[in-house]
């Protein structure tokens, strides 16, 4: 009797979300305020796998630049009929509605927060988190950290309040690869970067990792150090998530939310976004909002503002 329910249990469920497949546009595109081959790029080529055989076909739309401000004054004005959707992260998309003054998405769902790592060059003075700890509190002038996110900020502050040392320079950059380039080179000694930038290059022997940090930390490679283990208040605090233009119909907004969430019960998306280092943290609208206050209370809390 207990399968037969289960069973029936996913026929209804699987009849349900096939209804919201045939209440959303045949074809849409995706907006990414980001550039190719970053962890928004990773999600999307998964997710359009799965939309095709659907029977919907989607394009990816790159709009970056200004920490996805420039993406987000395109997405306010656009089409509310479900054929336009983007995905963001929780702080860039905070930072663009400041920016802007104004709603710049209706969220949707989360998919999960990316593991992120501090790296530096395999012949960098610093070698461990130890060396990096006594550098910071001893005033080393030569540390130098690059950021291509708001949320490092946020993490740079939280990091040095809690080991109680000044703030180290912070040099922003475009994009996570354009800082990991600098480091192999020689030319920036460390940088926030994700697992999904840096996989390749710890692999080839160009970059070594100080520590991680990540939602989930199982989604850190063996061997990692998870900052938690050292700073046990330490919050993640950035997630990605998928919304619509602010105005959209609400029948829209329910349609997109139980196709995403089909999408986000497979397992093979569950194996896809672990392969690219992406800790699953799924929930609705109120679960990004929550995200994105903490987010804001962190800047608030440590006098942070970027223009």
């Amino acid at each position: 009797m207990k399968k037969l329910l289960t069973i029936l249990a996913f026929l209804f469920c699987s009849a349900a979300y096939a209804g919201s497949y045939n209440d959303i546009p045949k074809n849409v595109t995706f907006l990414n305020p980001y550039g190719p081959g970053g962890i928004v790029d990773i999600q999307y080529r998964h997710f359009e796998k799965f939309m095709l055989a659907k029977g919907i076909k989607m394009q990816i739309m790159y709009r970056p630049g200004a920490n996805s401000t420039i993406a987000a004054q395109e997405f306010i004005t656009g089409p509310k009929d479900g054929s336009v959707i983007m995905m963001n992260s929780t702080s860039n998309s905070w930072l663009s509605e400041n920016r802007l003054g104004q709603k710049v998405i209706e969220p949707i769902i989360s998919t999960g927060g990316v593991a992120n790592v501090i790296i530096t060059h395999p012949d960098s003075k610093y070698n461990n988190y130890n060396d990096l700890v006594k550098a910071l509190k001893a005033g080393d002038k030569d540390i130098k950290i690059g950021w291509h996110a708001v949320s490092n900020v946020l993490m740079a502050h939280q990091f040095s309040a809690a080991i109680n040392s000044d703030l180290p320079l912070l040099v922003p950059y475009k994009t996570s690869t354009d800082s990991a380039r600098d480091v192999m080179g020689g030319h920036l000694p460390l940088a926030f970067s994700p697992m999904s930038t840096v996989k390749p290059l710890l692999e080839s022997g160009k970059v070594k990792i100080i520590f991680g940090f990540a939602s989930n930390p199982n989604s850190l490679p063996a061997g990692t150090l998870d900052i938690k283990k050292r700073i046990p208040s330490w919050r993640h605090g950035e997630i990605f998530f998928i919304g619509l233009p602010p105005g959209t119909d609400e029948k829209i907004i329910k349609s997109w939310t139980a196709v995403l969430k089909d999408y986000l019960s497979q397992k093979d998306t569950d194996d896809a976004l672990q392969a690219a280092f992406i800790g699953k943290d799924v929930g609705g609208p109120e679960h990004i909002n929550d995200m994105i206050q903490h987010q804001a209370n962190g800047f608030k809390k440590y006098n942070i503002e970027i223009k």
